[in-house]
């Protein structure tokens, strides 16, 4: 039995931008271990070079629907900055916005530094 039907989509507008999309539905047996029944999201980058570095700058935002019926819609704004230091190392900073995180009434601002190494 499939768990989870998922569509991703990514298309570039022009030269240096970029749109993305995501839809994931699980099935109910799934969505009950793993809370999440529906979540959608959308996006755009922005590529560009400065300094003689490569940057990609994003924003998404994302929108959770709960297996619990009782629990409200999770919501997410995030914003990032992906700088390519050489052939095989990223660093990227990262804004968070959650309203109604996990279901609940709470709201919280993250920030994170990501690291990515291509071998």
């Amino acid at each position: 039995m499939q768990q989870v039907t998922d569509f991703h989509w990514a298309g570039m507008v022009a030269d240096q931008f970029k749109l993305f999309g995501r839809w994931n539905e699980n099935n109910l047996n799934y969505a009950q271990l793993h809370p999440i029944r529906k979540a959608v999201s959308i996006g755009a980058e922005f590529d560009f070079s400065l300094l003689e570095k490569n940057f990609l700058l994003g924003a998404a935002y994302g929108i959770n629907e709960p297996f619990d019926g009782s629990l409200k819609n999770e919501n997410i704004l995030e914003a990032f900055l992906r700088c390519q230091l050489n052939d095989w190392i990223y660093l990227s900073p990262h804004v968070q916005i959650l309203n109604n995180a996990f279901g609940q009434a709470d709201n919280y601002f993250l920030t994170a530094f990501r690291t990515q190494i291509n071998f």
